[in-house]
């Protein structure tokens, strides 16, 4: 086990596996019991044979540590941040920075998948390219990826949220040139483009107001420090939006591939199966 995993806090953890007994018969009593005080699993008393729905994510909690350890390492980003909203417990675990590794294993499980920029979270980098909702309203079906803003948003905010007027941005130059004409015709032939992020030739407004916050909290040298590390978060966000695209393209080849060929297979095992004729009795 990594020294990151055993770093973990076992007292956060703890609670996704019921104490060990020798008793069987005292320990799905208290299981039960258990459980259902802490809000992870409910178990009825007695259990109904349903065909197809025993396992899956409700007995992962009952599982020991290492074994879950291990399960994470393989598990799908998707499905790592699933499991992460499913239960509080689970969410304290994985949302932990301590849980870096668990991510980095299941985003290594994705051939040719770049690693996050810097300024994304592993679970948010998840929540980017595999959950399809607006990352303002919370719609769905929304897989248009604006890969500069590290977001999706549906056509409504975009309307809201994005805007060809540029009236704003060169009302937050004017206030950093301090109402000098001159500069502020040369901050927006050196930094209109370099400070601020864009989407076919719309800039994102709550950015606009969020520049404008930062630097004027900032005094002296500190507001041209700040103009440069903007203008490098920009650079990284393009080079990144680029970057993504790519793989995002290529990705959706190699699943399309994979869905043609599981539809080819099923096929020809429905062809063969009408061949042979039903079978007897």
């Amino acid at each position: 086990m990594s020294a990151d995993v055993a770093s973990i806090d076992l007292q956060v953890v703890k609670s996704l596996t019921p104490q060990p007994t020798f008793d069987m018969s005292i320990r799905a009593r208290a299981d039960s019991s258990d459980a259902t005080a802490s809000g992870l699993i409910s178990l009825p008393g007695i259990r109904r044979h349903l065909r197809g729905r025993r396992g899956g994510l409700k007995d992962m909690p009952a599982m020991p540590l290492d074994i879950l350890f291990e399960i994470f390492g393989f598990m799908h980003p998707r499905d790592l941040l699933n499991l992460a909203r499913t239960t509080r417990n689970f969410r304290t675990l994985l949302m932990s920075k301590r849980s870096t590794s668990f991510w980095k294993e299941a985003r290594k499980q994705i051939e040719g998948l770049p690693k996050p920029p810097y300024y994304l979270s592993e679970p948010a980098y998840a929540n980017l390219l595999f959950f399809p909702h607006c990352h303002n309203c919370l719609k769905s079906n929304i897989h248009t990826v604006i890969w500069v803003f590290s977001a999706r948003y549906c056509r409504s905010c975009q309307k809201d949220l994005l805007t060809t007027n540029h009236k704003d941005m060169d009302d937050v130059l004017w206030k950093i040139a301090d109402g000098n004409p001159s500069e502020w015709n040369d901050l927006r032939y050196r930094y209109e483009s370099q400070i601020f992020r864009r989407y076919n030739g719309k800039i994102f407004k709550p950015e606009v107001e969020m520049i404008h916050t930062q630097w004027a909290a900032r005094d002296g040298d500190e507001k041209d420090a700040y103009l440069n590390e903007r203008k490098a978060f920009v650079v990284v966000c393009r080079e990144y939006a680029q970057l993504l695209s790519e793989w995002k393209e290529e990705y959706q080849t190699i699943k399309s591939a994979e869905l043609d060929s599981l539809r080819l297979e099923r096929l020809s095992s429905v062809k063969i199966a009408d061949r042979q004729g039903p079978k007897s009795s």
